[in-house]
């Protein structure tokens, strides 16, 4: 990284402290995550939080993410990055409680309730009828009732 590249990180950085201590990305953003520029016209975009990592640390190992310990996206702060596996960030994030499931993500079809009513259905009725019956596809309720889909409803 170069000196260019850590003004400009420095320039769209607010080290206003918020309450949480996060040092906040005022610049581009893509999917809540500060992004920065190499260049002006055509250079290559990197994550700024990575490019924050980088340059207190090094490069960062191949393959590796650079991970938010304040879950704040936008959060430039060194010292609430840690460099992880993708599946140490996925642990991370389940841990946490901050991943969408069930009725919570935004095109399901199905609630706690209706997966209930499936798995007691099911003993009357052919998985094509409760497909048809539920708006879903057979495969769906098959994974309802073999418990890979909406293991956690009991």
């Amino acid at each position: 990284m170069n000196t260019t590249l850590s003004a400009r990180l420095a320039a769209k950085t607010d080290q206003g402290m918020l309450p949480s201590g996060c040092w906040e990305w005022t610049g581009a953003k893509s999917n809540g995550y500060g992004v920065i520029g190499e260049g002006r016209h055509g250079g290559r975009t990197f994550k700024a939080h990575r490019v924050a990592w980088s340059l207190a640390n090094g490069e960062i190992p191949a393959g590796m993410d650079v991970c938010h310990k304040c879950d704040n996206r936008a959060c430039v702060r060194v010292d609430h990055l840690f460099v992880g596996t993708r599946r140490d960030n996925m642990a991370d994030c389940v841990a946490k409680g901050r991943t969408a499931r069930g009725a919570q993500r935004k095109n399901t079809k199905l609630t706690p309730e209706s997966v209930r009513s499936i798995r007691i259905e099911y003993e009357t009725m052919t998985q094509a009828a409760l497909a048809a019956k539920y708006g879903v596809a057979a495969s769906t309720i098959q994974q309802v009732v073999d418990g890979r889909a909406w293991r956690y409803v009991k």
